[in-house]
Order: C-alpha cells, then structure tokens, then sequence
C-alpha cells in the first residue's frame, strides 16, 4: 500500500530530470503488482475524520513534547493522526486484531460510527476465500474500535490511540504475498 506522495514524487523527480511538463516526464512508466487486487473507488458521500488522541506515558517528560507536536509523528506501520474516511471507502487493517478473524493486511469496506467503524471483510469476486488460521471471512463483519499503539520506532515513548486502518485502493507487493507477473499475465 503507497501512499500517492510516493507516485507524486517520482513523477515530479522525472519530470525535471526529462525537462518536461508531461506526466511522469513523458516516459512510459510500469507499475507491477497483482491488478486483481487493486479495489473499486468510491470517493460519494461525506467524508469523516477520526482525530487520534496521542500522549508521553511518562508525564515528567509531557512538558517536552506537546501534543501538536505528537499528532505530526508518522511512524511506520502507524495510521495518521487525521483519518478521513468516507462510506463504502476500501480500507486495509495495519495490524492483528483477532488472530481468528481480523489479521494484518485483511481488505475492508467501512461503515461510519461515531467512536467506531463496522468493517465487512472483502475480497474480489475471482480470488480464492481469504483464510485467517483456517476461518472463512468473507463478508462477515467486525467493528474496530480505536486501539493504543506504541511506535517503537521512535527515539521516545508515546501512544498513539487510533483506529488501526488506512485506506487501500491497491496493495504493495509485500501484501500480495507471493503473486508473480506470470499471474498478472506480463509475462507469458
């Protein structure tokens, strides 16, 4: 899973190294993943934020590290502080929830609550039935709560208390687990 500055930025960086003004610096550019992942946008409706609520455990180091300044933090694995979801909009969870039911990368679609979301497992209609440990999921539904996380990738501790999705229009090759470009039929 991308995010779109990662497109945004090598389109800029060919753009200038070409000298152009067209897309991608007017060459033709091959993204390889497995096409079949990729979900349908749905974009209508309105959009909801989920605000995280992050703080310093330790409240006599609180004072050197203010909120505005924990709710900028983007450690990996982590979801943003601001999450804008909108109705019907693709989501993928970021990290195990229940080891029966809800495991990391699994596909949702949302339904918005106030403090919680209602996620319905997804898979496209031609791959095989997702399998968690054994339990057939799809279509079954979940709700996800906001949950504590502490990024240990970070020279401090903090929590970070969020919901543990992010949205997911496609999947990067380390979620597709293994397809091949011979399944994606680049290569014959």
């Amino acid at each position: 899973m991308s995010h779109k500055a990662a497109y945004q930025a090598v389109d800029r960086t060919l753009r200038d190294i070409r000298g152009q003004d067209k897309p991608m610096g007017g060459i033709t550019v091959l993204l390889a993943s497995d096409f079949r992942q990729t979900l349908p946008i749905v974009l209508t409706g309105t959009a909801q934020s989920y605000r995280s609520i992050d703080t310093v455990p330790d409240t006599d180091k609180a004072v050197n590290y203010p909120v505005e300044f924990l709710n900028l933090l983007q450690p990996l694995g982590v979801p943003p502080h601001n999450l804008v979801l909108k109705e019907g909009c693709p989501t993928m969870l970021l990290q195990y929830l229940d080891l029966l039911k809800l495991c990391n990368g699994t596909r949702l679609i949302v339904k918005m609550m106030p403090h919680v979301i209602e996620a319905t497992m997804l898979l496209p209609y031609h791959d095989p039935p997702k399998l968690c440990n054994g339990t057939r999921l799809i279509g079954q539904d979940d709700f996800i709560p906001r949950i504590p996380i502490n990024p240990s990738d970070m020279p401090f501790e903090f929590k970070h208390l969020q919901l543990l999705v992010k949205q997911s229009f496609a999947m990067s090759i380390n979620k597709a687990q293994g397809q091949s470009l011979k399944v994606v039929g680049l290569i014959p």
